[in-house]
């Protein structure tokens, strides 16, 4: 069942970061774009902490973790090489700082770049 939940998160994964690779290609919608690339992240994160058995620490009747534990989630997964864990950690920072800029704070300019 959780190989399941994760299979289904990858794929998930996959078909969000095409989104995002095409919005960023096709469109100057670099809003969506920024948003598509961190949930991508996210939902990929959330497949490795279901394959680590973590899902049980997940809110109730979740299937997937909450933005403000997911990190500590990676930080813990001592099935990850520290600097591997690192550098998610950063991305994901990094990806959900620009998501929330691109998603909430529309003085700010989202572009390409």
């Amino acid at each position: 069942m959780a190989n399941d939940i994760a299979t289904s998160w990858k794929q998930t994964a996959l078909a969000t970061l095409a989104t995002a690779k095409r919005l960023l290609r096709n469109s100057d919608d670099h809003r969506s774009c920024v948003s598509r690339a961190y949930y991508s992240a996210y939902q990929a994160a959330t497949a490795v902490c279901i394959e680590h058995g973590d899902s049980a620490d997940f809110p109730d009747g979740w299937n997937n973790p909450t933005h403000e534990q997911l990190p500590n989630l990676i930080a813990n997964n001592g099935e990850i090489k520290l600097d591997s864990r690192r550098t998610v950690l950063k991305i994901l920072r990094e990806l959900r700082y620009l998501r929330e800029d691109a998603d909430y704070r529309d003085s700010i300019t989202v572009n390409a770049a």
